[in-house]
């Protein structure tokens, strides 16, 4: 009974030790999550077109890949069903990252047209008296 006490106190401290260790370096994590997503952001702006052309042959593999595969089992209805189904969820998975990737360019290109309708409207406020000055002149 004591033996069961003792690893039951062993377990609940080792489980209270990871749980300590998780919290304390899911900062760590997070920020490091943060660079990574930054690094994608600025790869995926970069290269735009690279990532256009890649995904077109992906689906072009894709389709060649069931194209092939319909030909060579095309007496083995099981198979095919399977073949059917790994293709749709392929097809569905490309989609959503190029979705995705697509929306993260959409929310830069945002963010971009945000901080620059600030510094306009910064410059707007701060030569308001000059653009009335030089109205008022003329």
């Amino acid at each position: 009974m004591e033996a069961t006490l003792i690893y039951v106190g062993i377990d609940l401290f080792l489980l209270f030790s990871v749980f300590i260790a998780f919290f304390a370096y899911l900062p760590y994590f997070f920020k490091q999550a943060t660079k990574i997503n930054n690094a994608c952001i600025c790869f995926i702006r970069n290269h735009e077109n690279s990532f256009n052309l890649f995904f077109i042959l992906l689906y072009v593999i894709e389709q060649v890949f069931l194209i092939i595969a319909t030909y060579y089992f095309e007496n083995n209805i099981s198979i095919l069903k399977l073949i059917i189904s790994v293709f749709a969820l392929l097809v569905l998975t490309t989609a959503s990252i190029q979705k995705l990737i697509l929306d993260i360019k959409m929310q830069q290109i945002k963010l971009s047209l945000n901080k620059s309708n600030r510094i306009i409207a910064v410059y707007k406020y701060k030569y308001s008296d000059l653009i009335s000055k030089i109205e008022n002149s003329k």
